[in-house]
């Protein structure tokens, strides 16, 4: 995160903590480690997932002044156990992800439903207990001994519900909220603690708007220079006795357009390699677009199987990106396809147009099977 959105981040929070309860800057640490980790998530779960643990501070930041100090000692207790439970929920997620924790959160949580509370119910797993378990942890890790104290006593589900109603409220900018029942009565505004919550939301996701593409350079296909940087690489990788592996991707069908961007083809583009990031970051590829607006990406070192799957996987994220942005119905898959070729240690006779020609032959296999179809070949 950006120094400027840093500090102010800190800045909105330090309206909301107390001095000796919670610290604005180990705060700031989790919900910008939790805004990093929830990046894919779909609106309006992943607003109110970072929400709901600072609810019990503005609920007692809303107090009357003569109540609020001993309800905002309270308030920092409970917002430190909400911290660790969430921090326990997103370990939880990477730890599944890979067997479709994800998919299968967005198709079961509905609305007014505690995320917390639903995966204690379906999947069994105690986040309260279990964030006592990883305070242990990080204890040993420290070289601390076991605090060997007994798990504190959990939070009440029904606040648990009224935090998570709230928080959900706020993050679809609700006009007329229903208040639950049994909450401590506020004095001020309501759309002022909104407007507050709003302002920190936009520091945390602020940089993602602005994330340029993990990629070293990207030129037009017709580029001199990015013919020269293809040859000295297949020259490499003969020298080598390595792998060069070259993707190509097609958007199909009509381009959809982005609400704020002016420019669909380069949205898809920008949003396609972020993506894929996990494989852009493995070899330092070098990107070009075709004049039809296909990608293409060249890899070293990596064979056709292992991008294979990189590239599933960025298809997974995309769809997730455009049902998100409303460009995609949610049952639809994303109307990409690819195609790869790889040559391993290429002959002296080998040159880059074959492994184009070959790439752009499993992209036409690819489009012909329907969207997210992908298809490679070993060329030689």
């Amino acid at each position: 995160m950006p120094r400027e959105h840093w500090d102010a981040l800190h800045r909105e929070l330090n309206q909301l903590v107390v001095p000796g309860g919670l610290d604005e800057n180990s705060l700031g640490s989790v919900l910008a480690w939790s805004a990093e980790q929830t990046k894919e998530w779909e609106s309006p779960i992943r607003e109110t997932c970072l929400l709901k643990p600072l609810m019990p501070l503005y609920l007692a930041s809303a107090m009357a002044p003569e109540e609020q100090t001993e309800a905002q000692r309270t308030a920092a207790s409970q917002t430190q156990q909400l911290l660790l439970e969430m921090i326990g929920m997103l370990e939880l997620n990477r730890a599944l992800e890979h067997v479709g924790f994800q998919e299968w959160m967005k198709h079961r949580v509905r609305g007014q439903e505690d995320l917390g509370q639903w995966i204690h119910r379906g999947l069994k797993v105690d986040l309260h207990t279990m964030s006592h378990s990883m305070r242990e942890r990080w204890a040993r890790n420290r070289g601390e001994a076991s605090s060997q104290t007994a798990i504190p006593r959990p939070l009440l589900e029904r606040d648990h519900l009224h935090w998570w109603s709230l928080a959900w409220q706020w993050s679809q900018a609700k006009t007329a909220l229903m208040v639950p029942v049994g909450l401590p009565v506020i004095v001020r505004p309501w759309d002022q603690l909104i407007s507050h919550w709003k302002s920190i939301y936009g520091h945390l996701v602020q940089t993602e708007q602005t994330d340029s593409p993990k990629l070293i350079e990207i030129r037009s296909a017709s580029d001199g220079q990015l013919g020269n940087t293809f040859d000295r690489w297949l020259e490499d990788v003969r020298s080598e006795q390595g792998t060069l592996s070259l993707l190509s991707v097609r958007f199909v069908g009509d381009v959809v357009a982005h609400p704020k961007s002016q420019d669909a083809i380069a949205w898809w583009q920008t949003v396609w390699l972020k993506c894929l990031g996990a494989a852009l970051d493995a070899s330092h590829p070098r990107g070009f677009v075709t004049d039809t607006g296909d990608i293409g990406v060249l890899y070293r070192d990596q064979d056709r199987t292992e991008l294979s799957q990189h590239v599933r996987e960025a298809f997974d994220k995309m769809q997730r990106v455009l049902v998100a942005t409303k460009c995609l119905a949610e049952n639809r898959p994303a109307p990409l396809n690819a195609g790869i070729a790889s040559v391993h240690a290429p002959a002296k006779s080998f040159r880059m147009q074959h492994l184009m020609d070959a790439a752009w032959r499993c992209l036409g296999n690819a489009t012909s099977q329907g969207h997210g179809a992908v298809k490679s070949i070993e060329v030689f």
